[in-house]
């Protein structure tokens, strides 16, 4: 039996928006540049993997929340606060790419 799906998303982190402010973010606050891509490869999975469980939480509460657990992981125990506001104000304002506008 065929049906139509009620809403059909797409992911357009990447595909539009460059990341590669995210590189110096991440130096800024103390983390290797490449650890921008694993935070976001490890925030999609986490993203799809709650959904298809049913869960919906805010994309961002989940992108600040393994973010905040990559800070504890690399630099040891501490208050990542200033560095997870900073890390998500640039994510946040990511500029599109040159041939999407």
């Amino acid at each position: 039996m065929r049906t139509t799906p009620a809403v059909l998303v797409f992911d357009v982190n990447e595909t539009l928006s460059d990341m590669t402010p995210m590189k110096n973010a991440f130096t800024e606050s103390g983390l290797h540049e490449t650890l921008s891509r694993l935070w976001f490869a490890e925030l999609l999975r986490d993203g799809f993997a709650l959904t298809t469980t049913g869960e919906n939480p805010a994309f961002l509460d989940i992108a600040s929340d393994s973010l905040h657990r990559l800070l504890t992981q690399t630099l040891g125990p501490g208050n990542y606060q200033n560095q997870t506001n900073h890390i998500m104000g640039v994510f946040k304002n990511l500029p599109l790419h040159p041939d999407v506008a």
